[in-house]
Formats: C-alpha cells, structure tokens, sequence
C-alpha cells in the first residue's frame, strides 16, 4: 500500500530512455523494471544502476549490461487466448 511506481515512456527513443534511467538512478529508485528501446545503447545506465545497487529487472526485450531478472509472457498462449 505504500508503493509508489514511477511510470516514463521514452516513446521508441533510446537518448530518452537513457536519461530517464538516469534519472530514476539520482532519484534511487528501489527498483526500475526495463522495457528496452535499444538493449545495446541502455547498457551504459544499467551498469550505472548495478553500480548504486539498484536491481534492473528487464521486461519482454532483455537489456545489455546486468541485468537482476528477465521476465516476458508466453507468446504462444496470448495468441491463444487473442484467437479465442
């Protein structure tokens, strides 16, 4: 109940996303759940949050750098139950 969720939206721009990671870091976020843009240019900030101890939990496309957890749906099954 005392949750706060931080929600951003870099609108398919990976300097955006960047800095919007980097700003979740200066604020030291508990944790920031990634859907990557580019996993190759958001490296840099997921090594940035691994360092300040903030885990980065990648969703759906997997990001460069290290990562905490990865986490996705099945495609499979979502077309399954779409189809139905």
């Amino acid at each position: 109940a005392d949750c706060k969720v931080l929600y951003v939206n870099a609108k398919s721009d990976p300097s955006v996303q960047q800095q919007q990671v980097d700003s979740m870091i200066t604020k030291k976020v508990d944790a920031i759940i990634l859907d990557s843009v580019d996993s190759k240019s958001i490296a840099s900030s997921v090594k940035k949050a691994d360092e300040d101890g903030i885990p980065v939990i990648a969703y759906d496309r997997l990001a460069e750098g290290p990562v905490s957890a990865y986490t996705s749906f099945d495609n499979e099954t979502v077309g399954k139950v779409q189809g139905k």
